[in-house]
């Protein structure tokens, strides 16, 4: 058994790294190692349980911001076409009209993801992300996660100085 010991957010970052990696790479992986992977990507998610279920949130509170932009627009479409209906014409500033309405919809909720949703995760990744996870891996699954590690995680950080960390942290043990 090896023991790992992160970060929650670093944690959740890798095992959402090799989550992807199993989707994307699944048919170049022999079966044991796409088990194995999954398997180990349910436990450290396990062991930041409180910082996943913060992301989960904040992520469905975004996602229901989402919804409501999209049935804005999709109300403001059908008003459009349901107008032009009733005339018989087609407007010709329909596009304009529709272009101008979805910017607008569109900074609405940037500005408030700024101001609620971007704060949320500044405080969870501040607070609950840097609280040390530690967990164990068989000695196989550790072997398999770091050979997996270094063949794809390249590609999927967007901070390289935080993946050499967390490598670091895979292979110290």
């Amino acid at each position: 058994m090896k023991k790992i010991k992160l970060a929650s957010k670093d944690a959740y970052e890798l095992a959402t790294v090799m989550a992807v990696t199993i989707r994307e790479q699944s048919e170049k992986l022999d079966f044991k190692e796409v088990i194995n992977l999954q398997k180990t990507v349910n436990y450290i998610i396990s062991c930041v349980q409180k910082f996943s279920d913060g992301i989960d949130r904040i992520n469905k509170d975004k996602q229901s911001l989402v919804e409501v932009s999209n049935k804005k627009i999709s109300e403001y479409k059908n008003k459009l076409q349901t107008n032009s209906d009733k005339k018989g014409e087609i407007d010709e500033k329909y596009k304009e009209k529709l272009d101008v309405f979805v910017n607008l919809v569109l900074e609405e909720a940037n500005e408030h993801i700024a101001k609620e949703i971007s704060p949320q995760y500044e405080a969870l990744y501040s607070g609950i992300g840097e609280e040390m996870a530690e967990f164990e891996l068989e000695d196989e699954k550790q072997k398999i996660l770091v050979i997996n590690f270094e063949k794809y995680a390249k590609e999927k950080y967007n901070n390289k100085s935080k993946m050499v960390e967390v490598y670091e942290s895979l292979i110290a043990v």
